[in-house]
């Protein structure tokens, strides 16, 4: 199986486990009017025959403690600006908006996203998987939510990412850790899942350590 294949089925079932059952566990303080997971089946159905698919809804994922307050992340998908070349894999294509939650107070957004230049001709200063501020986002993540006004073009964040899945992965990881497989015991039961990304993680690189030259 392809690095790219098990990537994806990574990443359906994270963005699944994270609307059945991280949401079971969380407060009523928990946004409401995300994705469910048969939307997320669909999503990936969707992809496999090479569909258009940019949903309007977001998945909320695992609430982040700051203090003695909660903050939910709320994932959409975007579409690019330009029609990518035929036979492109929608996902591959697709930036991830982010914007971390939290009631009574002005929100933050981030943007990741695939190399700019991956399957289109341009050049540009961010040829490279990376995450960057966004103020404006333009997801259903951010329905009347206002967010901080940062800097948007930079910094840009470079990614361990080669694709979809990857960048889901690397959106969890700046969340919850590189040992976010462990931390949540939904996950930690699940031990082909636990198994594919600790795989998954190692296989990128996160656990690399370079001695200064």
């Amino acid at each position: 199986m392809s690095s790219r294949r098990e990537h994806l089925l990574i990443a359906q079932e994270l963005l699944e486990l994270s609307v059945e059952v991280f949401r079971a566990n969380e407060d009523d303080r928990r946004p409401s009017g995300e994705m469910d997971a048969n939307r997320i089946k669909l999503l990936f159905q969707e992809e496999d025959q090479g569909r258009p698919l940019f949903p309007n809804e977001p998945v909320v994922l695992p609430a982040i403690s700051n203090g003695s307050k909660k903050i939910w992340p709320k994932l959409g998908l975007v579409s690019p600006d330009k029609t990518p070349p035929r036979g492109t894999p929608p996902l591959e294509v697709v930036s991830l908006e982010v914007l971390l939650y939290s009631e009574g107070s002005d929100h933050v957004a981030f943007r990741f996203e695939p190399a700019n230049n991956l399957y289109f001709s341009t050049k540009g200063s961010h040829d490279y998987y990376h995450c960057q501020f966004v103020t404006m986002p333009r997801a259903a993540v951010a329905r009347d939510h206002k967010c901080q006004d940062l800097p948007t073009s930079y910094p840009a964040f470079p990614l361990r990412a080669n694709d979809f899945g990857s960048l889901i992965l690397a959106l969890m990881v700046s969340l919850y850790g590189i040992n976010f497989a462990a931390t949540f015991p939904q996950l930690s039961e699940r031990r082909p899942i636990k198994a594919k990304i600790d795989a998954a993680i190692e296989k990128l690189g996160y656990h690399q350590v370079f001695a200064a030259t």
